[in-house]
């Protein structure tokens, strides 16, 4: 004999349930037209049970359980639905890192356990305000530098898919770091540029040592002098923009560079050009040097010139009377306003002999004996 129709059972519960946290039931059961629900007898897996229509229940231990809901009408006919519902383990959070210098970075590395739960986010709060907007961030395993010799409170915090987190903390006291520094002299191409390492470091009992790098295709130099100023040479191959690192690391593991632009300018290029000429007669040199100022601006400032190895002259395009015949020896000297300098000499600049000449004692007037050199003709017995 059929007693009657049986109710229709449905429930739901959270999904995102961590440990710790109550899980709610919610009962949508329906009875038959004309009847209602009596009774519910729930059985939660962990051998505890509820009467209520819509309980909440607190698992101890994350977990999957069976749930068991048995609804009974005013008829007297009962159903009974079984689900499976899973408890989310929190994320034991932990993290390791390095010892940390001041103005060095940091790596922190995330050894945590989510239990094979997805993390939906990271949050790092390094605690050095003074970093802006690097004092935070949501990489798993990120990178920091800290601004000062100081103690920091670094903290770390993992959300699950589910809700779940966890935080954990450490405190990291930072060592001095040493500073970089260093002073450089213009230099012109063909010449060493002087470097003076100034780093500085006020904690005698950790050394230092450095690396030299300038970028230009040579080695990197090398040393461990202590002495707080120390000196170093390097000749560039040709005129240019250069840059030269100095990196410097001390004996507890802090380190810092510096990088610095280094010009190399242009020699100018001595040149000169002069007249045709003649014994006795004014000489006129013409400088025509150059000077490549494409990347750095320098000009040409000084001229000297010399005659015979003798005389001296600091005009631009001066005139000259050479009192002999045959080679002559010219010498110009320019510097530019930076202080690059060249030289030329030339030897075949000559002055002319006239030569004696025949003439009618009427002739009166002047001559071109060649080399455009010219005299005056007057009459002599």
């Amino acid at each position: 004999t059929i007693a009657g129709v049986a109710p229709l059972i449905a429930y739901n519960f959270d999904t995102a349930v961590c440990i710790g946290s109550s899980m709610q039931f919610t009962d949508f059961s329906t009875a038959p037209s004309g009847e209602t629900i009596v009774s519910w007898e729930w059985n939660f897996g962990d051998a505890t049970v509820s009467v209520l229509q819509n309980p909440a229940h607190l698992y101890a231990t994350a977990g999957s359980y069976l749930v068991r809901l048995k609804i009974t009408s005013s008829g007297g006919c009962s159903a009974v639905l079984t689900k499976t519902v899973k408890v989310h383990p929190f994320p034991l959070v932990a993290f390791t890192h390095p010892s940390s210098c001041a103005n060095n970075e940091t790596q922190f590395t995330n050894t945590s356990n989510t239990y094979g739960n997805l993390v939906q986010n990271y949050q790092w709060n390094f605690g050095d305000p003074s970093s802006g907007a690097t004092n935070f961030s949501s990489l798993a395993n990120p990178k920091h530098i800290f601004t000062a010799r100081d103690t920091f409170t670094v903290q770390f915090s993992i959300t699950t898919i589910y809700g779940c987190a966890d935080t954990a903390f450490a405190t990291i006291i930072t060592k001095p770091s040493p500073v970089a520094s260093f002073s450089d002299t213009l230099a012109c191409e063909g010449y060493s540029v002087n470097l003076l390492d100034n780093s500085t470091y006020p904690f005698p009992q950790y050394n230092l040592s450095r690396s030299w790098n300038f970028n230009d295709g040579s080695p990197v130099q090398q040393s461990t002098q202590q002495n707080p100023l120390v000196a170093i040479s390097h000749l560039y191959p040709a005129a240019g923009n250069y840059f030269a690192t100095l990196k410097v690391l001390a004996s507890n593991g802090c380190r810092d560079s510096v990088r610095k632009n280094i010009y190399i300018l242009s020699k100018p290029k001595a040149n000169f050009a002069y007249s045709k000429n003649c014994l006795n007669a004014q000489t006129q040199f013409t400088d025509i040097s150059t000077q490549d100022s494409s990347f750095a601006i320098d000009s040409i400032v000084y001229r000297q010139w010399k005659f015979d190895n003798q005389t001296i002259s600091y005009l631009r395009n001066p005139n000259y009377v050479f009192s002999s015949v045959g080679a002559h020896n010219v010498q110009l000297i320019v510097r530019t306003l930076r202080g690059c300098d060249d030289t030329i000499i030339k030897t075949n600049t000559r002055s002319y002999i006239v030569l004696p000449v025949i003439y009618d004692k009427n002739l009166t007037g002047t001559l071109n004996i060649g080399f455009d050199c010219k005299f005056s003709l007057t009459e002599s017995e």
